[in-house]
């Protein structure tokens, strides 16, 4: 296998579906339908997904690949590709310009590298396991040194389900006296980009799907961040899983997970 050309064509598929979503962006406000009870999907993702798929499956027929809205195609291989090819899909439909694209490929439930790509800033993210990560061909690692909670920015979302929304609901009240202020902007894979940057202090997400996470936590992961659930369990892959997440600089991160282990999330 290898994985610099496997890279390579990521990066290339991840750029020309953002093409597509840039231009259908500053095209119209996009139309919607319900997927299901509470996730909307727009024509566009079904297109930069096809983009996606059509070209990593004619570099590599053996693999097989899951995406958001096509499901699995299962080749029965070691190797498997995780997308999303438009994450941030209300933000997209709302003309809110807070999305990204997102590519993964997994080994044996090990993701070897993550590639996020986010369009209306050109904005490119590679990370590669054990091999650190670089933003627009620029290796760096988390410059965030916030370490008091009462400073800290922090982005949260949640996924739609019912229960989760309950929980959001809990993890802000607790949130919200201790931060100096939180945000939530939606696109939790965006979120952990802006993260690995500095631009914000911490990530509190709770109840995503794995595909929602895979390339954006082994990113934060390889800049050097901590990345965990509410217990303070490291972050790792699982197929077909729901995840919560807290990513911070590692002074911040206990702070954070003190705060929440106070309520049953």
């Amino acid at each position: 296998m290898d994985i610099n050309r496997a890279l390579t064509v990521a990066v290339h598929a991840a750029k020309q579906a953002g093409t597509l979503i840039k231009r259908n962006y500053r095209a119209r406000r996009q139309k919607y339908s319900y997927k299901d009870a509470h996730n909307i999907v727009t024509a566009t993702d079904r297109a930069a997904e096809r983009i996606i798929i059509n070209r990593l499956g004619s570099a590599f027929p053996d693999h097989s690949i899951f995406s958001e809205e096509a499901g699995m195609q299962d080749k029965s291989s070691e190797y498997c590709w995780v997308i999303d090819p438009l994450d941030g899909t209300t933000n997209f439909s709302c003309s809110f310009p807070y999305f990204c694209t997102a590519i993964a490929l997994v080994h044996r439930n090990t993701p070897l590298f993550g590639v996020v790509y986010r369009p209306m800033s050109n904005e490119l993210f590679v990370a590669q396991r054990h091999g650190g990560v670089s933003f627009n061909g620029k290796r760096f690692r988390t410059p965030s040194r916030c370490t008091q909670v009462n400073r800290a920015v922090v982005f949260c979302t949640r996924s739609g389900t019912k229960r989760e929304k309950q929980r959001f609901g809990e993890m802000l009240r607790l949130l919200a006296g201790r931060v100096r202020t939180f945000r939530v902007p939606g696109s939790v894979i965006t979120m952990l980009c802006d993260v690995v940057l500095g631009r914000i202090d911490a990530v509190v997400t709770n109840g995503h799907q794995f595909y929602d996470t895979t390339a954006g936590a082994l990113i934060a992961q390889e800049a050097g961040a901590r990345t965990t659930d509410f217990r303070g369990n490291e972050w790792q892959f699982r197929f077909g899983r729901r995840s919560d997440l807290v990513v911070s600089n590692a002074v911040l991160h206990p702070k954070l997970l003190r705060i929440l282990k106070q309520a049953s999330l």
